[in-house]
């Protein structure tokens, strides 16, 4: 691709949503529930399939058989990163729309971006939800909200790259992530290092591809995974409160690979007794698109 690489990254949050009902119950979720797709070019199309191999897949995990819908869906007001809604959902094609799922099946759909020619677009930043909701007419239904967030370059296409417009080639590999993308430690001391499987809260990296693949993993800035903080906690003022012990990484095929991380917070008053949010990230090394996942450790400090 000529001048700037387009990024991408998915965030490493599950949405999850469940509902019981009599004799049954019904559950959904995603790992396609925050994702963001930057430096994308006015007047391209993309594939989440094809480019990132990436589609939105929503897993059936209750108890009975769902019809589901996907429906694409404008928010209507900037986001808390300041990203504008999409002006118009037609830039979201969908491969497919409805579904019946089994239980412990998913459904799955090719996500299609079209970014108009319009040089005002260029440089700014949108989003558009995903609802995929349960429709069974007999039983109470369920519900995920997935946000796509597209950040557009500012650069001017060339006249080669709008003649490709359609791009084809598979640039990125988002098929890994970190189990459990979230984890948890109470009554953390403050001022010593801790090992996180000490507190059996180390995370893993996940690669479910049948080959093995090469990794960076390191401590990142809350901001950086745009992630939503939730209420009553605080973001880590340092990323490097997370200690990585193996930077580089090779993950064979199908593999689930502990980090052995660490974590250290200062011993400062105004730490004690707080809920603190550190962000890790794992990025596919030797792609031609960087492609990373993002995971959360929470910490409950001792007060």
């Amino acid at each position: 691709m000529n001048g700037r690489r387009t990024r991408l990254a998915v965030l490493a949050l599950y949405a999850m949503l469940c509902a019981a009902t009599a004799g049954a119950s019904q559950g959904l979720q995603t790992k396609f529930a925050q994702v963001r797709v930057s430096n994308l070019r006015i007047g391209g199309k993309y594939s989440m399939a094809d480019l990132v191999n990436f589609p939105l897949r929503v897993v059936n995990d209750g108890t009975e058989t769902l019809k589901v819908k996907v429906t694409v869906m404008p928010p209507g007001h900037p986001n808390s990163q300041g990203m504008e809604p999409i002006p118009d959902v037609k830039w979201i094609e969908l491969q497919r729309t409805t579904f019946t799922v089994r239980p412990g099946l998913e459904a799955v759909t090719d996500v299609v971006i079209n970014i108009p020619n319009d040089e005002k677009l260029m440089g700014r930043q949108f989003y558009v939800l995903l609802v995929t909701e349960s429709d069974n007419p007999t039983s109470l239904g369920v519900g995920i909200v997935s946000q796509l967030s597209i950040g557009i370059s500012s650069e001017k296409p060339t006249a080669e790259q709008l003649k490709a417009k359609f791009v084809q080639k598979q640039l990125a590999n988002l098929n890994f992530s970190f189990d459990p993308m979230e984890t948890e430690i109470n009554n953390m001391p403050l001022g010593r290092r801790v090992r996180l499987k000490d507190f059996h809260a180390d995370l893993k990296l996940l690669n479910p591809n049948d080959y093995a693949l090469d990794f960076r993993v390191i401590p990142v800035a809350f901001w950086e995974s745009a992630i939503a903080m939730p209420p009553g906690m605080i973001a880590a003022w340092d990323p490097k409160w997370i200690i990585v012990s193996k930077e580089h990484i090779k993950a064979k095929g199908e593999s689930f690979t502990p980090l052995d991380l660490s974590v250290k917070i200062p011993d400062d008053p105004r730490l004690r007794g707080k809920t603190i949010v550190l962000i890790v990230r794992a990025e596919i090394l030797q792609q031609e698109i960087p492609a990373y996942a993002y995971g959360e450790i929470v910490v409950r400090t001792e007060k």
